[in-house]
């Protein structure tokens, strides 16, 4: 949900191109091609969010007056940090992402859901 609020406030700023980037997965992943087509208006939709659970991560890039400025990647929390099994590796995407040779500045926001909330002392600490 915050890609789309961050997505929808850029919209609407003078200057301000949202778009996702259709060439970080395959052509053959039909329901990432789907969102890309229809990102606009999926902007639109009360129900934004849930026009996103077909695909697992979505990347998108900013322009700011014709110059791209940063790229916004939506993720599930669980492709960073599964509690039980707290020293699995990264998901192929976020390792290409990690590993780029663009100057970065990370930005992460992860949204526990409730039950991870009551993970345990142990979970909550590999978390952190």
């Amino acid at each position: 949900m915050t890609m789309i609020r961050l997505a929808r406030y850029l919209h609407g700023l003078p200057g301000y191109r949202i778009e996702p980037i259709r060439t970080f997965r395959s052509s053959d992943d039909r329901a990432y091609t789907e969102v890309c087509e229809g990102f606009d208006k999926l902007l639109d939709k009360n129900d934004a969010a849930k026009s996103t659970d077909r695909i697992n991560f979505l990347l998108l890039k900013v322009h700011h007056n014709g110059s791209p400025i940063c790229q916004i990647l939506e993720a599930p929390g669980e492709h960073y940090f599964d509690p039980n099994n707290p020293k699995a590796q990264f998901q192929p995407y976020i390792n290409r992402i990690i590993s780029s040779n663009n100057m970065i500045i990370w930005l992460i926001f992860v949204e526990l859901s409730s039950s991870a909330l009551n993970m345990g002392t142990e979970k909550r600490r590999n978390y952190v």
